[in-house]
C-alpha cells in the first residue's frame, strides 16, 4: 500500500495531456515559457550539483561546496517565485531573492578576485575538471537568465527583476570561481 501511495505522489498522470500546474495552481501547456524558465533554473541547479560534488571531495577544505549549495538553495526560491502568481498566498511563503541576495554573490566574487588571475583571451573549458564543471554550470545559468528575461517580458513579472540580477551576478561569480579553482585547487 505504501509503495502505491509513493508512486501516486510522483506519477500523478496530471501532465499526460501536455499541461501542468504551477505552484499557485494555474495550468499551462508544458511548452509554456513558465515551464521553460522553471526547467532551465532546475537544470542550472543540477549543473551546480555536479560542480558541488567535485568541490566537496577535491576542494573540501575551501568551503566552496557550501557556497555552491547556498546558490542551489536560492534557486529553489527563484523557481518558486517564477512558478507562483505574485497575488497568490503562496508567493509570500517563498524566501525572497532581493538586493541582499545578489550583493552577497558580488561580495563572494570580490573575495576571490584578488587571488585570481583573469587572462585576456577566451577560456577553453576543460583544463581542469572542477573549473569545467563550473563553466558548464555558468553556461546553463546564462541560459536560465535569458529564459527568465523572456518570462519577465511575456508575463509582465517585474517582481522578478531581482531574480534576473541574481542570475546575472551568479554567472559572473561562476566564471571567476572557475578560474580560481584552476589556479588554487588540485585535481
Amino acid at each position: 500500500m505504501s509503495n502505491d501511495f509513493e508512486f501516486e505522489k510522483v506519477t500523478t498522470r496530471g501532465g499526460d495531456s501536455g499541461s501542468s500546474s504551477i505552484y499557485s495552481g494555474e495550468r499551462y501547456s508544458k511548452d509554456d515559457i513558465t515551464f521553460s524558465s522553471v526547467g532551465d533554473i532546475d537544470e542550472f541547479s543540477s549543473a551546480l550539483g555536479l560542480a558541488r560534488s567535485w568541490l566537496a571531495t577535491a576542494a573540501s577544505h575551501t568551503g566552496l561546496a557550501e557556497i555552491v549549495e547556498g546558490i542551489q538553495r536560492d534557486l529553489i526560491s527563484v523557481g518558486g517565485l517564477v512558478a507562483t502568481a505574485p497575488d497568490h498566498e503562496n508567493y509570500a511563503l517563498i524566501p525572497p531573492i532581493d538586493e541582499t541576495s545578489w550583493r552577497r554573490i558580488e561580495d563572494l566574487q570580490k573575495g576571490i578576485m584578488p587571488k585570481t588571475v583573469i587572462g585576456d583571451r577566451f577560456i577553453l573549458p576543460g583544463e581542469h575538471e572542477g573549473s569545467a564543471r563550473l563553466d558548464m554550470a555558468r553556461s546553463v545559468c546564462r541560459r536560465a537568465e535569458r529564459t527568465l528575461v523572456s518570462f519577465i517580458r511575456v508575463r509582465y513579472r517585474t517582481d522578478l527583476y531581482e531574480c534576473q540580477r541574481y542570475l546575472n551576478r551568479v554567472s559572473d561569480y561562476l566564471f571567476i570561481l572557475g578560474r580560481y579553482v584552476e589556479q588554487h585547487c588540485a585535481d
